[in-house]
């Protein structure tokens, strides 16, 4: 998912995923979820935002993201929050 921001997106198809962590200095506020907004093909990507930050669920949702989680994860949570994902493909 990287790729694509960078403007190196592989081809996507059904079934794939990816995880993928930002540092915010990279892409300042939500400006990740901003431009993977502009590419048709991209839409369909679920984003899950992991972060310790409080507060951002709006502005994550609003960004586009699919979902927000908080650190430090609980790995059941990441599951029940990524089977549903997985199982709509």
């Amino acid at each position: 998912m990287g790729c694509a921001f960078f403007g190196r997106a592989p081809p996507l198809g059904r079934g794939g995923g990816q995880l993928s962590g930002l540092l915010q200095w990279y892409t300042p506020s939500w400006g990740f979820l901003l431009e993977c907004s502009k590419d048709r093909r991209l839409l369909t990507v679920p984003v899950i935002v992991i972060s310790a930050s409080l507060g951002i669920e709006n502005s994550a949702k609003t960004a586009g993201a699919h979902s927000v989680m908080r650190k430090p994860l609980e790995p059941n949570h990441l599951l029940s929050v990524i089977e549903p994902i997985l199982k709509a493909q």
